[in-house]
């Protein structure tokens, strides 16, 4: 077995100072955080305590280790000035998207109308989703490399759902910017999807989903610089999102927001998690260590990740954290990617489908799972299942 990293054990406090304020002419509330240690009284980064915890008794702390791993966030742009990423480690922007008069580099300074709440949320959703993977303060893996790829509002035949060819020109533009040589070099880099296409089945969609599945598919196994299979190539990992109840719409029988009438996941490529291995499909949990009630669940879902009122950056100030709309599985699939990282920082050699056994091998779980064949594993992370690098001990 190879030698754990001393750095490992040197646990730092999730127990913080938080403030409540309120942007001026609206209705949201939002938040600062403070000074953290072991004296603070409230556990406002549970989401990263959880991660070390066998039996999900959370004791106030968590190692917070340094990563250099490579991470797409494929979203609605990350605000690359915020706090989070003071150290710089937000590396570069991808806008396949539609071009816009009023935001000239949305993938990496977003355009957000402050007083309109839907663009409160989807202009600082994909800030929040990269803080969760490498912020400095509430990042799984502070320092990871990360690249913001902006695919939205790119469609065929006028069609936002399912045949989104934003997604699909994103994944090719990533093979392309994973080979470029002024890229951090990897093996295996990781994708996050807590935005992604709508529920359109294949054969209503041949264009869109089976592009997309074939593609994703390659991308787990290795491809070359052309997007083409290769076994020797570049390897990617996915991180997908569940996706998020809501109230029934007209009927008992129509869908529960982004799932199904059973809560089962509709969102795709998240309905693929069981069919490919190095794609995972995240749902999620909360702080009491019980399944968060919108999670969307099922056969798809393969692990389980903080979800609910989650400490998560929102870039309406460089300093500014969500309190609105800080639940859902969009944080719980961000999560298990920072978990990634940090295992191809101890290990740069691990495959997609290496990783995502490991991971869904966790010795902890939910108190309440639900049917399926996640049995409510939780993500973990305890230095004796990452394999690390071998090195001197004196190190």
């Amino acid at each position: 077995m190879f030698p754990v990293l001393a750095v490992f054990l040197l646990a730092q406090a999730t127990l913080c100072d938080t403030e409540t304020i309120r942007i001026p002419g609206t209705t949201v509330d939002l938040r600062t955080l403070g000074d953290c240690g072991p004296d603070k009284t409230e556990n406002a980064l549970w989401h990263l305590d959880r991660l070390d915890s066998l039996d999900g008794h959370l004791d106030g702390s968590f190692a917070r280790v340094p990563a250099h791993a490579l991470v797409y966030v494929i979203d609605l742009g990350v605000e690359k000035d915020h706090t989070e990423f003071a150290e710089g480690n937000v590396i570069g922007g991808i806008n396949v998207a539609l071009p816009s008069e009023s935001c000239r580099q949305p993938e990496l300074h977003p355009c957000v109308d402050m007083t309109d709440d839907f663009s409160l949320n989807l202009g600082t959703h994909g800030t929040g989703v990269a803080s969760l993977i490498g912020g400095r303060r509430v990042g799984v893996a502070p320092g990871t490399f990360i690249v913001s790829v902006m695919a939205a509002g790119k469609f065929r035949d006028g069609t936002p759902y399912g045949a989104d060819v934003g997604f699909i020109d994103a994944l090719d533009a990533i093979v392309a910017h994973a080979w470029d040589p002024a890229t951090p070099q990897v093996k295996t880099a990781i994708v996050n999807m807590s935005f992604q296409a709508g529920p359109l089945q294949f054969d209503t969609d041949p264009f869109g989903h089976s592009v997309m599945a074939a593609k994703i598919r390659a991308m787990t196994n290795g491809v070359d610089r052309n997007g083409n299979p290769d076994p020797s190539g570049k390897r990617f990992l996915f991180t997908v999102a569940a996706g998020n109840a809501a109230d029934n719409h007209v009927t008992p029988e129509s869908n529960r927001g982004q799932c199904g009438p059973d809560y089962e996941v509709l969102l795709f490529p998240a309905s693929l998690g069981p069919s490919i291995s190095g794609l995972i499909t995240v749902g999620g949990m909360t702080k009491a260590n019980t399944m968060w009630k919108d999670t969307c669940r099922g056969n798809a879902v393969e692990l389980f990740a903080p979800s609910e009122n989650i400490f998560v950056a929102i870039n309406t100030a460089p300093d500014h954290y969500r309190l609105w709309l800080d639940s859902g599985t969009s944080w719980a699939a961000p999560i298990v990617a920072g978990v990634a990282a940090r295992m191809l920082t101890a290990n740069p050699n691990l495959t997609p489908q290496e990783i995502e056994f490991l991971l869904e091998s966790s010795p902890t779980a939910i108190s309440d799972p639900p049917p399926g064949p996640a049995n409510g594993r939780v993500v973990h992370l305890a230095p004796e299942r990452i394999p690390a690098r071998r090195r001197s001990t004196s190190h």
